[in-house]
């Protein structure tokens, strides 16, 4: 799913005829996947299950954002013991235990389900709008040679609640595109 519509291109540039309607849509899944390949990050929502080695306060996971989670999983129990949600919450980059406590280590221990990516409600305005423009960019300069565009976009991780030892993080993430 587009997270930028063919609708919004041509409103943005004014374009005002259906000809070219195709080519934008191609524009937009290139520009939508080499924003996905440059962040790391998945712009369409989708459910993962993967298992994570543990070790450490957190859970790392490959596909973000991370937007909410399912269950998290001890595969080494016997039965397997799912996670009470109040013994951890998520945050964009990973699954933190609550209360300093550690999830134990062990080579693929924990399976955790969860969503990821964004929905056209939940990105960023940002990088909607460096999405858009590296479109209208590709749409109206296709002939420059080595014109660069940068654009930025920055989410600021929610300070994590009641925990005074995280603090704030900015993240910048900035998009180089040439055209030629």
């Amino acid at each position: 799913m587009a997270l930028v519509t063919v609708e919004q291109i041509k409103a943005l540039g004014r374009i005002d005829y259906d000809n070219d309607d195709a080519l934008i849509a191609l524009m937009i899944e290139e520009a939508e996947s080499y924003v996905e390949e440059y962040c790391d990050i998945r712009l369409s929502s989708q459910n993962y299950v993967e298992r994570i080695d543990g070790g450490l306060t957190y859970l790392w996971c490959r596909n973000l954002p991370i937007t909410a989670v399912t269950y998290v999983k001890d595969k080494w129990t016997d039965p397997v013991e799912t996670m009470d949600p109040d013994e951890y919450f998520s945050i964009s980059t990973r699954i933190v235990a609550e209360l300093e406590d550690e999830f134990p280590q062990g080579e693929l221990r924990w399976e955790v389900s969860y969503t990821a990516g964004y929905t056209s409600a939940t990105a960023p305005k940002g990088l909607l709008s460096a999405i858009r423009e590296l479109v209208l960019l590709s749409y109206t300069n296709p002939n420059n040679m080595k014109r660069q565009m940068s654009l930025t976009f920055t989410t600021d991780w929610a300070t994590l609640a009641g925990d005074n030892n995280i603090t704030t993080k900015l993240d910048t993430f900035s998009l180089r595109r040439y055209i030629e």
